[in-house]
């Protein structure tokens, strides 16, 4: 009896081990039928749902499609990033995408709106400057933002201004460096209406080089009276990365006109540099207010540089900033500048914002005054009680030691005919026997 009970157990038992041999197989029973599970993806095998068996491995990404990932446009190529044929995983490998081709003329949209449908405004040539503008400021005409593509380089005689409200132009050179020469007296491009409209704005983009008036150069027979580019009474300027404006001497001696080469900034204006280069300018005003480069003047007057440089024009300063812009100058980014001139009067002064993050420099910070002696000068902006702050962070950032190292200084500078010209480190004044520096505040103090 007893061996027939364990002759049960033993046939119960192999029963058992037969199902499981019928239902799955793995290494220790040998079946051949697995149950499958989900199917194998890029990343993911497929396994046995009953025994976790590996029925077949992860099959790996396929990087054999490509997916537009940044948009041509016509300023830009695009760039396409491979792509798995089998899911949406993006590679590491990149190709470019060519720039996207439109005819030149005037278009009605922003750059980064126009596609190979949008308006094109027939009625104005091709490389034709002169109606384009007149267009874009006719009454009438829709109000919104208007790209200008060039394809020729481009003489102009008389200035053109966007003095109408609501209306914006974006110039772009396409198939190469397209310039734009001042033939006459006079600023090439004047941004702003007569009195304070809103909304009006020129940005100079990828391609585009504005090219001033110098004697003896392109045949012209005396140097200009004015800057490039004037912005005035509430509008904005704006350069893009592939800008530049160059190639001008400005004889103006009043700061009235502003004695800016390439950009004068006034009446609350404002000009926005994200690329570009602002270089071979000249100012032959003997006064330590001309610039080769940037005026910024008059009150609420901003200029706001991303990125680019200022630097290599021929002038006291590369960036001049008058006392009442206040600290109308706010450097972010990879942003470089040759020579700062901060002006300063008994009750204003000129001064810089820093923004976290910025990784340009500056060459030279000087400190000026207008109709003063050295001693004024040096009264204006050292007041041992209460120090003057010559830098300071925007809003919401603290500067570090290492903002206040980017900003070497220069030298005191006066209008005075004689003894106009201090070196600031090591000047003398009362109470600032061994000269001045920046502290981490950024605020000018006597060296200990």
């Amino acid at each position: 009896m007893k061996k027939t009970r364990n002759l049960v157990g033993i046939i119960a038992i192999i029963a058992v081990i037969g199902i499981v041999a019928l239902a799955c197989d793995n290494e220790t029973t040998g079946c051949t039928n697995h149950t499958a599970g989900a199917a194998a993806t890029c990343t993911t095998a497929q396994t046995c749902t009953d025994c976790g068996h590996v029925m077949t491995a992860a099959l790996g990404h396929d990087f054999t499609e490509w997916q537009v990932t940044t948009t041509a446009k016509v300023y830009a190529q695009g760039v396409e990033t491979a792509k798995c044929s089998r899911c949406p995983e993006l590679g590491t490998l990149t190709r470019p995408v060519a720039m996207l081709v439109l005819p030149a003329g005037l278009y009605l949209g922003t750059p980064t709106s126009l596609t190979a449908t949008s308006t094109h405004i027939d009625e104005v040539a091709a490389n034709n400057l002169n109606a384009a503008w007149d267009h874009v400021v006719a009454d009438g005409n829709p109000d919104g933002e208007y790209t200008l593509l060039i394809s020729e380089n481009i003489t102009t005689g008389g200035d053109r201004g966007i003095n109408r409200a609501n209306r914006q132009l974006t110039i772009i050179g396409i198939g190469g460096e397209r310039t734009i020469r001042r033939t006459e007296q006079g600023s090439l491009f004047v941004v702003g209406a007569t009195n304070v409209e809103e909304n009006i704005s020129l940005t100079i983009g990828n391609n585009i080089t504005l090219v001033g008036r110098t004697d003896g150069e392109h045949g012209a027979d005396s140097h200009n009276s004015t800057a490039v580019v004037n912005v005035r009474n509430g509008a904005s300027f704006v350069m893009l990365d592939g800008s530049k404006i160059t190639g001008n001497t400005s004889t103006a001696t009043t700061d009235t006109t502003g004695q800016g080469a390439a950009v004068v900034v006034q009446s609350g204006a404002s000009f926005t540099m994200k690329g570009g280069s602002i270089t071979g300018n000249a100012a032959t005003s003997t006064t330590t207010n001309s610039t080769g480069g940037v005026w910024l003047q008059q009150e609420n007057s901003t200029f706001v540089m991303e990125g680019g440089s200022v630097s290599g024009n021929n002038a006291f300063a590369d960036v001049y900033i008058a006392s009442n812009s206040g600290f109308g100058l706010t450097l972010s980014g990879n942003a470089a500048i040759g020579d700062i001139s901060l002006n300063g009067t008994d009750t204003t002064r000129g001064g810089i914002n820093v923004a976290g993050g910025w990784t340009g420099s500056v060459d030279i910070l000087n400190l000026r005054g207008n109709n003063a002696t050295m001693a004024t000068v040096i009264g204006w902006w050292f007041n041992a009680t209460t120090p003057i702050q010559v830098v300071r962070g925007v809003t919401g950032y603290t500067l570090t030691a290492a903002d206040i190292a980017k900003f070497p200084l220069g030298n005191f500078l006066s209008s005075a005919t004689s003894n106009n010209t201090q070196l600031i480190s090591t000047g003398e004044a009362d109470g600032a026997p061994n000269g001045f520096m920046l502290n981490n505040t950024g605020h000018l103090v006597a060296k200990p």
